[in-house]
């Protein structure tokens, strides 16, 4: 009888222990990208930055790991390019969680040329895999960055652009893009989807004060360098080169002082 009462015990320990596997993983936009339209969390043409985020309260460390993603759009604006995508916190190059691979896999959607137009569903896969992987007790934090540039629309168009896991079978080496974990597995839980459409605000527009003037270039500058915030919906990125730096700052100067280039919201 006793020894049927431990091996119950265990039974529960186990179960709990398996059920208890909560690790997360979600999409996010960049804050500074973001704005909402009655609420709803939208996006503006132009550069944007979604980041995937990460834990690990799973109770032990996961060596193993492949994260393929699919990218696809619908509506008015339905071009975009990847402009880029790298890991971090853990996951970035020459890290010590992944020291056997380390390595991102694209694939454009078969058919349609030339690739990442936003006809189709596009690929990005990460694999990884390595003898201390990603720690039991990692907290929640942005693991990937993609960076999306998408169409500047005509007046009031809109596109609604999504993320999602995916599996493509008949890939050559097998298994390279297969959603791929270590016991016990878990879900991406997406589709996760924004509208893309332009914010109703005056394009450079920074600070939040209805005006482009210099108070916008010096929100820019605490924003560069200090970590300060964009209170306007319009975004940070007066060049449209899908950068946030030194020369934004230049480029809005001239707009303003030396009738240089419209700026790119």
């Amino acid at each position: 009888m006793k020894f049927i009462v431990i091996l119950l015990c265990c039974l529960t320990l186990c179960i709990g222990a398996l059920s208890a596997s909560s690790m997360t993983i979600t999409v996010q936009v960049d804050p500074a990208d973001l704005w909402y339209d009655g609420g709803t969390p939208s996006v503006n043409p132009g550069c944007t930055a979604f980041r995937v985020m990460m834990d690990n309260s799973d109770g032990f460390n996961r060596t193993a790991m492949s994260l393929p993603l699919t990218f696809y759009m619908s509506g008015d604006i339905n071009s975009w390019k990847v402009i880029e995508y790298y890991g971090l916190n853990g996951f970035e190059n020459g890290g010590s969680w992944w020291n056997f691979r380390n390595a991102f896999w694209t694939r454009a959607d078969v058919g349609y040329a030339p690739a990442w137009d936003g006809m189709g569903a596009d690929t990005i896969n990460w694999t990884g895999s390595g003898t201390t992987g990603m720690p039991t007790g990692s907290p929640l934090l942005p693991r990937f960055v993609y960076r999306i540039n998408f169409e500047y629309p005509y007046l009031n168009a809109s596109g609604v652009f999504c993320i999602d896991s995916c599996s493509i079978p008949n890939i050559s080496p097998y298994g390279m893009y297969d959603w791929l974990f270590e016991q016990p597995s878990l879900s991406f839980g997406g589709p996760y989807c924004w509208p893309v459409k332009n914010a109703p605000c005056i394009c450079g527009d920074y600070n939040g004060d209805n005006n482009e003037n210099l108070l916008d270039v010096v929100a820019m500058i605490n924003y560069i360098y200090n970590g300060g915030s964009i209170t306007a919906p319009c975004g940070s990125d007066p060049n449209g080169d899908c950068g946030t730096n030194i020369l934004d700052i230049i480029y809005y100067i001239n707009y303003l002082y030396k009738s240089g280039p419209a700026l790119k919201c």
